[in-house]
């Protein structure tokens, strides 16, 4: 879809329908959002910020991520301030308020480290997968 300028926007080949896939390129979450205003058949419902986005869940591998060994890349990345360090059990922990399933965290994940401890589950896959708000 043109109107990403990142192009994060492809066509799901099983239906034609716009769909993002963040571990192929995340969703810059833009400020005015123009893949809304774009939209014409109100399958992305207006947000009033990018904390109202959503498009899934980050899910951490807690086996194979290095947060407890000083990485905190995807935390410096994360825009809605979703992820933190537990410092109790050295873990990296995902707020699922504030997560919006962008995938910025997955994409810099594979960038710094060998196996990618950090994935977004769509929004679709939970119980409640209705929601369409955002991009």
């Amino acid at each position: 879809m043109k109107v990403c300028p990142y192009g994060s926007i492809k066509f799901d080949q099983r239906n034609g329908s716009p769909v993002i896939f963040p571990d192929d390129i995340p969703c810059y979450l833009c400020e005015d959002f123009p893949c809304i205003a774009a939209c014409g058949t109100e399958a992305l419902l207006p947000v009033e910020g990018r904390e109202q986005v959503r498009m899934g869940t980050a899910v951490v591998s807690h086996r194979d991520c290095t947060a407890g060994q000083g990485c905190n890349a995807c935390v410096s990345r994360c825009p809605t301030d979703a992820l933190a360090m537990d410092f109790d059990v050295f873990r990296l922990v995902v707020s699922e308020h504030r997560c919006v399933g962008c995938g910025l965290c997955e994409q810099t994940c594979k960038t710094v480290n060998d196996t990618i401890a950090i994935k977004v589950s769509p929004a679709w896959l939970s119980p409640a997968g209705t929601d369409t708000r955002g991009a």
